[in-house]
């Protein structure tokens, strides 16, 4: 490209910055309440009591991304079956090699308070350290890019459109000006780029909270800031020095995958917008209140004192009574003449106030206290299984952009391993029935077979979320006694038999639930084939299951607190709501 471009794209990154301004100063904001007042200097300013953003942006995070994911490799062609297995298992030794299951964790988080973006490819030469994260040579890597570091064409309503996009990265000095990957003549005249906890606009870095907003830091060795800017409709990727030097220090054709290096997550989409509605941007006003409330019913207790006022006449009386000891019998002539008076204290209705939005700073987050498992929110289980599906239908569409996202960037790193002609991966395969029985296979060029598109990369299903093991076995309850057992005999009058090590793998694979692999063995003189068989002919198919309902009276958190509301608003309170306060939530 000319250098009349290069000008022109040096100066819609400039306005890209300053358009993004604004959002990266919400962000700040939102940061430092989700950091609250004791997590450092340039934390909150005032004390947050009550951190609905921390609770609120945990709560989430743990359902969309507790652990690490676990991809399965399918394809409709029967002769490309076993490729499909090996590359299955290649994509999971990747997630496991790049640590992948932080950086999604890290996307998830970012895009609670803004749009998140996390950038692909692959470590073209020498082993390099970008933004203090070491990359091997020629492994895929998946790095966040924060919204501080991150340009894009504000002018386009939606992604498809952009002209551009890219972000800013450091590295050091010295590799970039002796690796060889970029233009010698203009990596002569960089000079070290000291980190700065200030953008350009002026606005403070996400970082400053933590390294304070003092400006300039010293590094341990000199690095130089530059930018990568990926141009989709020329499909060139062009790294820019970011002091305003026109002259590209690279400039290299995209040969990755067609979605190009950048992938996007956001939970709620604005009209003839790219930027997104952050989750914590609903919240932050209600957050702010409560906490205001808070800290005014702190001061208002403070102040709270209880002294005794007597009258002239009544010296005696009072001198007898501030002398006197907890329980004593005391003469006093005028028992009227010394009275207890109570001055401050917290205001009622502020309180009720407070619980309220508190309360609906719950329901307007999908029930927090529902999802976080912090109380019951029904007297009866069947109640609180209800409950728990009607918020979580918030959590299920954010679920749903989640697992999109990720499989799409993790489709992306395996087209990186597919493509690579020097891959020669040692992976392990565990043979089905055969407790801690592996054996060792590669995967390696000469292995490939067909496109990579002949493949359908998708997620395990719930291997994102993080599941209890009392919920691990009750998936397993489920999947055998209400479908497996009782169809055994109807199966086995047919002549078709259970596959029951082939059962337990599939369990293990589809409910994330590896350690099932293990349940089961092979004995030395019996074959697979028969355990199916033997099992059907001793089970009887006749089960007997008795239920037996106890009805506990209980009370909810949210119960108590309505209740309590009300009292405090001079409200209405019946005897049942009464009695519910005094009643233990567990």
């Amino acid at each position: 490209m000319g250098g009349q471009i290069y000008t022109r794209l040096w100066s819609c990154v400039e306005q890209s910055v300053k358009d993004l301004q604004p959002f990266r100063e919400k962000r700040h904001e939102a940061l430092k309440q989700y950091v609250g007042y004791h997590y450092s200097d340039d934390g909150a300013v005032d004390r947050v009591p009550i951190n609905m953003i921390e609770m609120g942006v945990n709560v989430y995070v743990r359902h969309l991304a507790g652990k690490a994911p676990r991809v399965l490799s399918t394809t409709q062609y029967q002769a490309l079956k076993p490729q499909s297995a090996l590359l299955e298992l290649a994509l999971n030794h990747l997630i496991e090699e790049i640590n992948l299951e932080n950086t999604l964790r890290r996307w998830v988080l970012n895009a609670m308070f803004g749009l998140s973006m996390v950038k692909a490819g692959l470590t073209s030469k020498g082993e390099v350290e970008i933004e203090g994260v070491m990359h091997d040579p020629g492994q895929p890597f998946a790095d966040i890019v924060d919204l501080d570091d991150w340009v894009h064409d504000t002018t386009a309503r939606v992604q498809e459109e952009m002209q551009y996009m890219g972000n800013r990265y450091r590295l050091p000095l010295e590799w970039v000006q002796e690796s060889g990957l970029y233009n010698r003549k203009a990596t002569r005249d960089l000079s070290a780029d000291p980190k700065d906890a200030m953008n350009e606009g002026g606005d403070a870095r996400a970082e400053a909270i933590t390294h304070g907003e003092g400006g300039r830091q010293d590094d341990l060795k000199d690095y130089v800031e530059m930018y990568d800017i990926w141009l989709p409709t020329e499909n060139v990727v062009v790294t820019l020095p970011t002091k305003g030097n026109t002259t590209p220090l690279r400039e290299v054709e995209w040969a990755g995958p067609e979605r190009g290096p950048y992938h996007s997550l956001a939970f709620n989409d604005v009209p003839q917008s790219v930027m997104p509605l952050p989750p914590v941007a609903s919240w932050m006003d209600s957050h702010v209140l409560i906490n205001k409330l808070y800290r005014k019913l702190t001061r208002q207790a403070e102040r709270q004192k209880m002294i005794m006022t007597y009258s002239g006449a009544a010296h005696a009386d009072a001198a007898r009574v501030a002398q006197g000891s907890d329980g004593e019998m005391l003469r006093v002539d005028s028992p009227t003449s010394v009275q207890p008076q109570r001055l401050g204290g917290i205001d009622q209705q502020n309180l009720a106030f407070m619980m309220h939005t508190k309360s609906e700073l719950s329901w307007l987050a999908g029930n927090l206290d529902s999802l976080g498992g912090l109380s019951p929110q029904a007297e009866t289980l069947g109640q609180e299984r209800l409950l728990a599906q009607s918020a979580s239908k918030r959590v299920a569409d954010m679920q749903d952009r989640t697992m999109v996202a990720t499989e799409r960037l993790i489709r992306d790193l395996g087209w990186y391993l597919w493509e690579d002609p020097l891959i020669d991966l040692p992976l392990t395969k565990r043979l089905a029935g055969h407790a801690n029985m592996e054996i060792p296979v590669r995967f390696t060029a000469e292995q490939r077979e067909g496109d990579y598109y002949d493949y359908v990369i998708k997620l395990a299903p719930y291997s994102m979320q993080s599941r209890s093991p009392s919920e691990r076995l009750d998936t397993l309850k489920q999947l055998l006694m209400g479908i497996i057992l009782p169809s055994a005999p109807q199966l086995a009058e047919q002549g078709i038999e259970v596959d029951w090590l082939g059962l337990v793998k599939t369990i293990a694979r589809l409910s994330d639930m590896p350690e099932l692999d293990d349940v089961l063995t092979v004995p030395g003189n019996v074959l697979p084939q028969q355990l199916g068989s033997a099992h059907s002919q001793k089970m009887s198919p006749n089960t007997t299951r008795t239920n037996v309902r106890v009805n506990r009276p209980g009370a909810t958190e949210s119960g108590k607190e309505e209740a309590l509301v009300q009292t405090l608003m001079g409200g209405g309170v019946n005897d049942d709501q009464m009695k519910s306060v005094s009643r233990p939530t567990g």
